[in-house]
């Protein structure tokens, strides 16, 4: 009868092998999917762009329903307690963004609060700046506004370049770009 002295060097650089394969596999697949979600960001930031720009088109007037709410339809951009940063869109007055409800009566927005805001940007956005028309220079955002002119879709307010930022290669860098064009209310992800 033979006895059992463990496993040879074979079996066990093999398994090593093995596990050093999984490992890269799981890396790669980690990181596929927080670019996946930097992109999906930056995708929807443009769309809510959008999305304020129909609204704002849309809107009869800056008295909506029966409220007493009076301002423009904005796109807030807050950077909250937490880091992350939401996008509101409703009727902006007196720094407050609100909604109107069915019953005609004025909610406010509150950026802390997830339900309450279009969208909020995943961890993997971890900074965004802007650069305004015809500068060079970003400045970091913590709160930024923009709004539409009804007639043309011009940018009254917030016209430039937002960098969404991710430290992927160690300090801060843009991972993408939307432009949105003063004259045209046009924009893009580049």
């Amino acid at each position: 009868m033979k006895k059992n002295r463990g496993y040879s060097l074979v079996e066990m650089l093999i398994v090593i092998a093995i596990m050093a394969v999984l490992a890269g596999l799981t890396a790669i697949s980690v990181s596929i999917m927080r670019d996946a979600r930097r992109q999906s960001a930056a995708n929807n930031f443009n769309n809510l762009i959008s999305s304020c720009l129909i609204k704002t088109k849309a809107l009869a007037n800056p008295t909506p329903g029966g409220s007493s709410v009076k301002g423009d339809i904005a796109m807030v951009i807050t950077q909250r307690s937490d880091g992350k940063y939401t996008v509101r869109i409703g009727y902006l007055s007196g720094g407050n963004v609100y909604k109107i409800t069915d019953n005609g009566t004025a909610q406010v927005l509150d950026s802390e609060v997830g339900a309450d805001c279009d969208t909020v940007f995943p961890k993997e956005v971890e900074g965004l700046r802007f650069i305004a028309p015809g500068t060079t220079t970003a400045v970091d955002v913590t709160d930024a506004v923009i709004k539409f002119n009804k007639s043309d879709g011009s940018v009254t307010s917030g016209a430039g370049s937002y960098q969404l930022l991710t430290s992927k290669y160690g300090d801060l860098e843009p991972y993408a770009t939307i432009t949105l064009d003063e004259t045209t209310g046009n924009h893009y992800v580049k």
